[in-house]
């Protein structure tokens, strides 16, 4: 049986957002999305956009203190022998009006 891997992620931009090709000139970005939960801490998430989707983050001119809306597939892969867990996106909302918030480096590692 096939199970079902949607994940809904909304949160804040934090650290740097990286535009680059795939090995198959694909378009691609990476940033971090900051989710604040009430009455706990801070959860970090990376969040990989492809295609389409990466014109979007362009031409909204993605950054540092951007609240976004990610819909995607939750990822596993190996870094550097770390099992690392991330969000493929699959559709994005970005707030333009949105109040850009920023995170110290403290909460950013």
């Amino acid at each position: 049986m096939k199970g079902i891997n949607v994940s809904n992620i909304s949160g804040n931009v934090t650290g740097d957002v990286f535009f680059a090709q795939t090995g198959r000139g694909e378009d691609a970005c990476s940033f971090r999305l900051a989710i604040s939960q009430a009455y706990k801490s801070t959860t970090f998430v990376r969040v990989n956009v492809y295609g389409g989707h990466v014109s979007v983050c362009r031409s909204r001119d993605l950054s540092r203190g951007d609240y976004c809306v990610v819909s995607g597939e939750l990822m596993n892969r190996k870094v550097r022998g770390e099992l690392l867990t991330e969000i493929r996106c699959l559709e994005i909302v970005i707030n333009p009006s949105g109040e850009k918030r920023e995170y110290s480096d403290e909460e950013d590692e």
